[in-house]
């Protein structure tokens, strides 16, 4: 059986990158920028290699904010947090890791500490119906966004809630997604975040926060704290 291995990275490796930029079509230009060392790198990885990731950011300050070429009308604040740079291994696409990236980075917000999520995707992405089953759903018309080293990507503002019931029902999806998943011979393992370990986490974003971060961004990080699991379906 496959394992695919699911980390909250607090900063992107360079094979980590090197994926983002491929991904962006980007090669010659690095896509790092100011929003990434104060984020957490939701990612996937087989056989070690890095093969998808979504970037959560709390919106203090905003990064779909300073991308928008015109006002970004969706709320932010120290309450909302923001998913952006998702990106997939062509090889690994239409396999289930973007929904898999997805439920991994919802199911980890909290409710008592974010509100809502919001994010911006192109008007043809194949991954719209997924999102809106999560319970986005889409702000006003598609705007420009330039997100460095893109210049110009049109993009439609979206949003949804962080409620409990929602995370009930997250739960749920995240748990049947990994049994579709190990039923096409791929198991799903969860690593605590390497630079926090589990014995400083609980206390991370009480005695030590990142410099720049806010708590629903320190919360997230002690998320990672716990043991690895392997949740494989017989």
């Amino acid at each position: 059986m496959n394992i695919v291995t699911i980390r909250r990275e607090p900063a992107l490796s360079e094979a980590m990158e090197r994926l983002r930029a491929e991904v962006l079509g980007c090669l010659l230009q690095p896509s790092l920028d100011a929003f990434d060392d104060r984020s957490i790198h939701v990612s996937a990885f087989s056989d070690g290699r890095p093969i998808g990731m979504v970037r959560v950011t709390p919106s203090t300050p905003s990064v779909l904010a300073a991308w928008a070429a015109d006002e970004w009308k969706l709320p932010v604040g120290n309450d909302i947090a923001e998913l952006t740079r998702g990106v997939v291994a062509p090889a690994w696409r239409r396999g289930g890791v973007y929904r898999l990236l997805m439920l991994e980075v919802m199911t980890g917000l909290r409710p008592d500490e974010v509100r809502m999520a919001t994010a911006a995707v192109e008007p043809d992405f194949v991954g719209r119906r997924f999102l809106e089953s999560l319970g986005f759903r889409a702000e006003g018309e598609p705007q420009v966004f330039r997100d460095a080293p893109r210049q110009a990507t049109l993009a439609v503002p979206i949003w949804t809630e962080v409620d409990l019931g929602q995370n009930r029902r997250w739960t749920l999806m995240l748990s049947q997604l990994r049994e579709e998943l190990a039923a096409q011979g791929i198991a799903v393992a969860v690593e605590p975040n390497r630079d926090l370990p589990a014995s400083e986490a609980a206390t991370q974003d009480s005695k030590h926060p990142r410099q720049g971060s806010t708590t629903p961004f320190t919360r997230y990080c002690a998320l990672t704290a716990v043991p690895p699991t392997i949740c494989r379906v017989p």
